[in-house]
């Protein structure tokens, strides 16, 4: 993790972000909640004692909490399990600066640019965890203003080096892929 020693037991998500950002207790437990990290997770765990996803949370923390105005991410979803990429994407969603995503994630990509509901993205999240419930009632304005923001772009580098935008978002960018794997299994490319 970013600045300290991760087998120190004594170190907690909590202390190590506030030593290192110098933000308050409340701060930095706003922030890490942000990202689905509460409670004894934070305060109590040793960092060493973190799973992937949660020490890739922690490091989450310490890139964003100064608010820079870019994030570069280049396959930030590679090895993170679906919990970790649905709070990612849905911390993304609400960051005001610009993202460069490099991603091979379909799903992470459409949620994160062309903006997918994100009552859909918890209903994809419900499915992927037996024991998680549904509530309908839990879908807020907030969700539906969510929805509202204007959709990032897609990109697509061609076998060129040519950057090429795709007005059709991720729609096109997987009738390319398709037809590109169909050239494949023909062995035509």
């Amino acid at each position: 993790v970013y600045g300290g020693n991760v087998q120190n037991t004594a170190l907690t998500a909590l202390s190590h972000v506030m030593a290192v950002t110098e933000m308050s207790e409340q701060d930095v437990r706003g922030l890490l909640g942000g990202l689905g990290l509460q409670g004894p997770v934070v305060s109590e765990r040793s960092l060493a004692a973190l799973s992937g996803g949660q020490m890739v949370r922690v490091a989450f923390a310490l890139v964003v909490w100064r608010a820079p105005h870019v994030l570069v991410l280049d396959e930030v979803t590679t090895h993170v399990d679906s919990p970790t990429i649905l709070a990612l994407a849905i911390a993304l969603r609400a960051y005001e600066g610009a993202i460069v995503v490099v991603s091979h994630d379909r799903w992470f990509v459409r949620v994160l640019v062309e903006g997918e509901r994100l009552s859909r993205v918890r209903r994809v999240a419900v499915q992927d965890d037996p024991g998680a419930v549904e509530d309908d009632d839990e879908v807020s304005d907030d969700d539906e203003d969510d929805t509202l923001r204007k959709p990032g772009r897609v990109f697509q580098m061609t076998r060129k080096g040519v950057l090429k935008r795709l007005e059709g978002g991720m729609d096109e960018y997987e009738e390319i892929a398709t037809r590109l794997a169909d050239k494949l299994v023909k062995g035509k490319v």
